[in-house]
């Protein structure tokens, strides 16, 4: 186990216990509990829910490569489910190391075997929480702590009040709030006056410490981890720390995760490799955006990386090699001479590319020409194929009004032929097919609704999304085959659901 920014032996795997085999029954026109573990403890809530919030389609069902099961993941559980849709019961959420744990995202090995998991780890207690960091965290945390009152008095001086002290304090430094945070609560369990006082010209912040009194203690990191389940064996935790992950994805040939981690400023990020064996963390770019995604070979990663400030604006598409002819991660990047810029793209949506099947390169983009005046670039953003062989980007031929303004959350078919493509703002899914362009609305718009989960294919014919339920409030779980759907969810709690899709 390491930081993803330093190197350290592995300390012993933890326990993860729970097992799938242990179940129950549980476009044309795309316009703009089980009782245990029905919901994370209130401690755990307030704590990390602004950590995992969020208000865009993520991976939530997502089937293994060879078909046979999804991971599901519903209030940062996670659970299994067949192809008929039967249910496991969820993963457990504690292991031998202190506090609990939620998961945020995930992604399959390979072989199907298991996944490596980004989660949330939450410990109440400072003594049981500071020997999971390294040595220059935990120091880093006491530090500030001794820090917080001076730091808080000068947030209020700067910012005025604010919600949540966490809040308030995280303003002084953005890409510093989850460090803050715990030096706010180390603070707290060891001079709670001072803390107070330096609120006094700050009540909201100063009653959000009221209201938080037994909840609000928690002490909370970041980990990577492989779990396979099905060995009934321990997880085997990758690294910890106090950067955030934005996303990560495993290389379709090599035991290497790679992962987009907070870099402390908005919208940037540093792409890191890790191997799921034992051994130090490579910083592959700085400065990039979340979206990235192997060559079929698994050596390389392509990335969009953030020319403008933020999380859209003008991106350049690299390449860069990343493990050695034998598949192994050194202790830099090997370099190759396919390395560099391959393509520039203007985007006023969150950031995605994916890399098809062939190693050609799939990215949406706004067409421009620029230097333009303000008002000029007003064209749809449209997809673009860039040839693994070299060239210029290619249009995919959809017709005019056919995708969303916002083509940040598409996912192309295993066989690279067609693309699932959904939105923010609504709860349309469309299936394209990016040799003709030709687009087919497989479900939605329903006014009101919005999709807060990605689509999922299970082979290159089959596929599965979330969908509004008919004269209800109900999320279903719905299978695509040859134009006809079921509901694969149709057996399980509401609550599975509920978080896939947005009702106002």
């Amino acid at each position: 186990m390491r930081p993803l920014d330093s190197s350290g032996p592995s300390q012993k795997p933890e326990r993860s216990d729970g097992h799938p085999a242990d179940r129950r029954r549980g476009p044309k026109e795309f316009r703009k509990r089980e009782a245990r573990g029905a919901a994370p403890q209130r401690w755990l809530g307030c704590v990390v829910l602004f950590l995992l919030a969020g208000c865009e389609p993520k991976e939530r069902a997502e089937w293994s490569p060879d078909g046979n099961r999804a991971a599901v993941l519903a209030e940062q559980r996670l659970h299994f489910a067949d192809s008929q849709g039967e249910l496991s019961p969820p993963l457990a959420d504690r292991d031998e190391s202190p506090g609990r744990f939620l998961v945020d995202a995930f992604d399959w090995l390979p072989d199907s075997s298991g996944l490596v998991v980004h989660r949330v780890r939450i410990v109440p207690k400072w003594e049981a929480f500071a020997p999971l960091l390294s040595e220059s965290d935990s120091a880093r945390v006491e530090a500030l702590a001794a820090r917080v009152p001076a730091l808080l008095q000068a947030a209020v001086a700067l910012h005025g009040d604010s919600d949540r002290a966490e809040q308030l304090l995280g303003k002084l430094a953005p890409g510093e709030s989850l460090v803050l945070g715990n030096a706010l609560r180390l603070a707290l369990a060891r001079d709670a006056a001072s803390v107070r006082s330096a609120l006094d010209g700050a009540p909201k912040a100063l009653a959000s410490l009221a209201s938080g009194d037994g909840e609000m203690r928690a002490f909370v990191l970041h980990e990577i981890a492989v779990l396979r389940p099905d060995s009934g064996g321990p997880a085997e935790i990758l690294s910890r720390g106090l950067r955030g992950i934005a996303s990560l994805k495993v290389s379709p040939r090599h035991p290497v995760v790679a992962c987009a981690a907070e870099s402390g400023e908005a919208g940037r990020h540093d792409l890191v490799a890790l191997p799921l064996d034992p051994g130090p963390a490579v910083t592959v770019a700085a400065g990039t955006t979340r979206a990235f995604d192997w060559t079929p070979e698994g050596r390389s990663l392509v990335f969009l990386s953030s020319i403008s400030q933020g999380n859209g604006g003008l991106l350049e598409i690299e390449r860069r090699l990343v493990l050695d002819d034998r598949g192994r991660l050194g202790d830099s990047p090997p370099g190759g001479e396919d390395d560099g810029g391959l393509a520039y793209a203007v985007v006023a949506f969150s950031p995605r590319l994916a890399v098809l099947p062939d190693g050609d390169i799939l990215f949406a983009s706004h067409p421009a020409t620029l230097p333009a005046a303000p008002g000029e670039i007003g064209e749809n953003p449209r997809l673009y194929r860039l040839p693994a062989a070299g060239g210029p980007p290619v249009a995919i031929p959809a017709a005019e009004g056919a995708l969303p303004m916002d083509l940040g959350y598409f996912v192309p078919s295993p066989d690279g032929r067609r693309l699932l493509v959904v939105e923010s703002g609504t709860d349309a899914v469309a299936l394209v097919d990016l040799e003709s362009g030709k687009s087919e609305l497989v479900a939605g718009p329903n006014p009101g609704w919005k999709t807060r989960a990605m689509p999922s294919w299970r082979n290159a014919e089959e596929f599965t999304f979330a969908a509004a339920g008919p004269g209800s409030k109900r999320v279903r779980w719905m299978l695509w085959r040859d134009g006809k759907t079921t509901d694969l969810g149709a057996n399980w709690p509401d609550t599975i659901t509920k978080a896939w899709m947005e009702f106002k």
